[in-house]
């Protein structure tokens, strides 16, 4: 499946739902959730990924909100691992329930983890989530990374005057548990953090790592928006720049919301609804020329004028 430049897309990610267990101040809104019947079922998305897989779609990511608060994942997992075509299924989440659910998970077939992580000080990860204790995640990281779910990857979104300051230690984090850290531009979203002020570029934080350490840039399997950089000691990290750095002609994927509308990009306000279309009872084909239409409407350019609810589209 190719978009209107003829870049190849082979990757979709589907949110599963748009609760979570976290209220993260960057992320959390007090609007309404989705009821269970405005959610896609299981069914539906399995539908949805063999429709994809059709058109070329190699790769699934699993998101939310938080994906594991939603019951049955492992279910789901399950079965998608068994479609024909589908070479990985990832998933990403904030830690917190991992531990108790990182072996039913690989067990069903999951491949990856990607765990959202800002801070590694428990005070300020209490004020940042919420709720939740760092420890949760801590643990959740090691019992992923035991269980064999590599490469673990841990997403910090860096902010001013927050997190700034522990980019060095997420350095050593990565060398010390042989593991991916990602640095990521905060993006203009509906939480309670004004974006303006709490912006920082990651152009700051990868010269804030070239002070302490030798970087060696690598491919990675994959490809994707980030640049990922071997540091001595055997860490690996990764910078990710959506709004200082137009990454749009690396981008292969596409999104799927928890209430089923197909999204040619995080930033994007146009989507198409799938779910009307599966409960009509439409036919594979017309599923099918919905997202590839989805596809040719990528930008060649992400727009982030409006604010995103993570939440609801997957973050």
């Amino acid at each position: 499946m190719r978009d209107s430049r003829g870049e190849g897309v082979e990757y979709l990610r589907i949110s599963l739902t748009d609760r979570c267990n976290l209220r993260c101040l960057y992320c959390y809104s007090h609007g309404n959730k989705l009821s269970r019947e405005e959610l896609l079922s299981f069914e539906e998305i399995e539908r949805l990924v063999r429709v994809a897989i059709s058109l070329g779609i190699r790769r699934v990511r699993l998101t939310g909100g938080e994906p594991l608060v939603r019951k049955g994942v492992e279910k789901l997992l399950a079965r998608l691992s068994l479609l024909p075509g589908l070479e990985d299924i990832s998933l990403t989440t904030n830690g917190i329930l991992l531990a108790k659910f990182a072996g039913k998970l690989k067990e069903a077939g999951l491949r990856r983890v990607n765990i959202s992580l800002d801070t590694l000080n428990p005070a300020k990860f209490q004020w940042l989530t919420g709720r939740g204790r760092l420890e949760e995640v801590l643990r959740g990281t090691e019992e992923a990374s035991g269980q064999g779910l590599n490469p673990v990857k841990v997403n910090v979104v860096v902010l001013r005057n927050v997190n700034q300051d522990e980019v060095i230690d997420f350095v050593r984090f990565s060398i010390e548990n042989r593991l991916s850290v990602r640095f990521i531009e905060f993006m203009p979203s509906v939480g309670l953090l004004p974006w303006e002020k709490f912006f920082f570029p990651v152009s700051l934080v990868k010269k804030e790592v070239g002070k302490y350490f030798s970087m060696e840039e690598i491919e990675v399997e994959g490809g994707g928006p980030a640049e990922y950089y071997r540091v001595e000691g055997g860490g690996i990290i990764g910078f990710i720049a959506p709004i200082t750095c137009s990454f749009c002609s690396r981008c292969n994927r596409i999104r799927i919301t928890p209430e089923g509308r197909v999204k040619p990009c995080l930033g994007s306000d146009y989507s198409l609804d799938l779910k009307g279309a599966l409960r009509r009872g439409e036919e594979d084909g017309a599923i099918r020329e919905k997202m590839r239409y989805a596809v040719l409407c990528k930008s060649s350019s992400h727009p982030f004028e409006k604010r995103v609810s993570f939440a609801r589209v997957g973050g």
